[in-house]
Parts: structure tokens; C-alpha cells; sequence
């Protein structure tokens, strides 16, 4: 927990980085004039990529971290992984909300995901040859989702020898204008040329990225059990690595490091959150209760959506395992009122929206 902050600092410039493209793309088409003195445009490009969609953001991440599992951690034991750019500036329906913003100043919502590679690294022989691909697929959940993983599977087995997305990364690279970003380009060029190449190999990477880990920790480690057995989703038949990578509170550490506050859309004042949240805990088993009231407090609800803050990010886990118990509270309260009932007026769907986040904790900043 002491290198939290630390990590945190780190991915924040990792982030930076990976989206500056997208960003000099923006300036470059806005502000072809050299004039000091021309003003700013009002156009949001500072805002790029944090004023999207939480749900946008989280998708980002999940591709990034595919890329520092690339070049850091060695997968397939190899070295030498390099991700020569990142795609997010093809991620069109993105730049259609900076101009809904831009024109309007309305709120951005959920878009479509990005289409296509998530994340593509290559290694380069001393002559500059692409020897070997590897094409990831990257998904990131605060909780838990096996229908992601076995999603990623799929999208991963795809037949095709070479990226996909070649021609793209080329596209990029170009508008670099560094030499190496044209060494880049000539060994990508000579790898979509050839039809059948040589020397070389594809490999796989699933990069998952969970908020929650499996609660029968003493036998199960990991959801991918047991991490020997390949996947049944995958049918790929080429080396596949697929990296677990479990992190407290996936939602705060995205709202960090894209500087994007989390939005508690509170429409109740602070008596009638903590009178509300009473209601809400007394509700609970005694186990559950004595958890909740030692560790949280409702900071937000506005009858859609309950943000609930926990004062440590140890907890974060087991406040999120019981959070079914949780929203079923608040209707049983008489706080929320589902949707959809079944013919014995039973609650089909809990469709009340409810984040976890961490605040006021030293263990959140060390």
C-alpha cells in the first residue's frame, strides 16, 4: 500500500503520454497560425481525453496497461516488446463528443468502445525486422465479469497471422515526423508487404484488469482457474499469455490518473445522506451492519445513484462483495423504488447505480 501513491504518479505520466498524440493531432488542425498573439481557441482540447465517459476512460486504461504489461513485464518470457504508438486518435465517436461539447456544452455520455487491436507491441531484430507481433486484448472492471474475459478470448482468437491494424499504426507513425518513428513505419510497411512472412510469429496477450479477487482465495487464486489450463474460449492455437492484474478501487485510480473527479450528482443534504444511510444499514445482517458503520458513509444519492465512500482502501473488496445485499437495502428501506417487478411483486432488476470509492484515508495516498 506504501507505493500506491507512487504507482499512481507513474501511470498518471504513462496516461499522459500514451494520449499527447490524439492531443498535437487536435492542436495541429485547430491552430495552423504562428502568431504569439492569436488567441487560444475555445475548443476543448485540454479537456481531451478526461471530459469523456468514465466508461470511455476505463476502456483507455485497460488498453494502456496492456501496453506497460508489453514493454515491463516480459510476456511469453520475451524482451524487447515495444509499443511503437497508441490507436486512441481512430476512436472516432470520441472526437464527435468534443464537438457536442465543444457546440453545446452537454453532458458526454456512454459511446461506443473503440473498434479493432486494443494494444499492439512488436520486437525488431538488429536490423531493424519485425521478428514477432503481439496483439492484446485488454479489459478492465471495478468488480469481476467472466463473460469479459471469456469475450476477450474470442476477440483474441481470431485467425489472421499479422495485426490488423497495421495500416493504421502506419497512418500515425507517419505524422510523427522523428526518426524513430520512421524506422517504425519501413519495419511495419516490409511486415504488411509480405503475404507469408518469414522468421516470424504472432502471440497472444489477454490483459485483465479486476477489482475483485475470488473469495475462496485458499483454493482459488485467480478467476483464469487453474491459471495452467488454456482457456476454453480461446481458439487462437498460437501462444497465448493471459495476465490477471488485481487492483483496490479500479474506478478511483482512473478518476486519478485522467484527473477526473468523480461525479456524486448529490441532490440531498448532508443530514438527510447520513438519516438515509441509516436506514439503509439498519437493513443489513450484523456482520454486514458493523462493517458498513465502521468503514462507510453515503456521500451521494440522487434516487438513481448511491455513492458510498469507505475510510480504507483494504475494505473497498469486501464493501463491493456485498453490494447486492446493499442496494437490496435501499429498496427495502422504501429509498428506491426498482423498475421492474415480477407478478408477486418481487424485484426483478437492481438497476439502482452504486459506486464504491475511497476517501479520507491515508492508506489512499501512501
Amino acid at each position: 500500500m506504501q507505493k500506491r501513491g507512487e504507482a499512481i504518479t507513474a501511470l498518471q505520466q504513462i496516461v499522459y503520454d500514451a494520449h499527447e498524440d490524439s492531443r498535437k493531432r487536435l492542436r495541429d488542425l485547430l491552430d495552423e497560425s504562428l502568431d504569439p498573439l492569436c488567441p487560444d481557441s475555445p475548443y476543448p482540447v485540454d479537456q481531451y481525453p478526461q471530459c469523456l465517459h468514465e466508461l470511455t476512460l476505463k476502456g483507455y486504461f485497460g488498453e494502456i496497461f496492456a501496453g506497460v504489461i508489453a514493454e515491463h513485464f516480459s510476456p511469453h518470457n520475451e524482451d524487447g516488446w515495444k509499443v511503437p504508438a497508441y490507436l486512441f486518435r481512430n476512436h472516432l465517436e470520441a472526437f464527435r463528443q468534443l464537438e457536442t461539447l465543444d457546440q453545446s456544452s452537454a453532458s458526454i455520455g456512454i459511446i461506443p468502445g473503440r473498434t479493432g487491436d486494443d494494444c499492439l507491441a512488436f520486437k525488431r531484430d538488429n536490423t531493424g525486422r519485425i521478428t514477432n507481433s503481439l496483439v492484446c486484448e485488454a479489459k478492465c472492471t471495478n468488480e469481476h465479469s467472466s463473460s469479459l474475459l471469456d469475450d476477450a478470448h474470442t476477440k483474441i482468437s481470431e485467425p489472421h497471422l499479422k495485426p490488423l491494424d497495421l495500416l493504421q499504426l502506419i497512418e500515425i507513425l507517419k505524422l510523427h515526423n522523428d526518426d524513430a518513428s520512421t524506422q517504425w513505419v519501413n519495419a511495419l510497411r516490409k511486415l504488411h508487404i509480405e503475404k507469408n512472412p518469414t522468421n516470424y510469429e504472432r502471440c497472444d496477450l489477454v490483459s485483465y484488469v479486476c477489482g475483485l479477487e475470488p473469495r475462496r482465495r485458499s483454493i482459488q487464486t485467480t478467476w483464469i482457474h487453474p491459471p495452467t489450463n488454456m482457456p476454453g474460449s480461446y481458439t487462437g492455437g498460437r501462444k497465448l499469455e493471459t495476465v490477471e492484474i488485481h487492483l483496490y478501487d479500479v474506478e478511483g485510480i482512473i478518476s486519478k490518473v485522467y484527473d477526473k473527479p468523480q461525479n456524486v450528482n448529490n441532490c440531498i443534504s448532508k443530514n438527510q445522506l447520513t438519516d438515509f444511510w441509516q436506514k439503509v444499514v439498519s437493513r443489513l445482517p450484523n456482520l454486514e451492519k458493523t462493517l458498513l458503520e465502521k468503514h462507510c458513509q453515503l456521500i451521494g444519492y440522487n434516487y438513481t445513484s448511491a455513492y458510498i465512500s469507505v475510510n480504507d482502501i483494504t475494505r473497498i473488496r469486501d464493501i463491493q462483495n456485498i453490494g447486492k445485499k446493499i442496494q437490496q437495502a435501499f429498496v427495502e428501506s422504501g429509498l428506491y423504488t426498482p423498475p421492474e417487478r415480477d407478478s408477486n411483486g418481487r424485484t426483478k432488476h437492481l438497476n439502482l447505480e452504486f459506486r464504491v470509492t475511497v476517501q479520507g484515508t491515508s492508506n489512499d495516498s501512501n
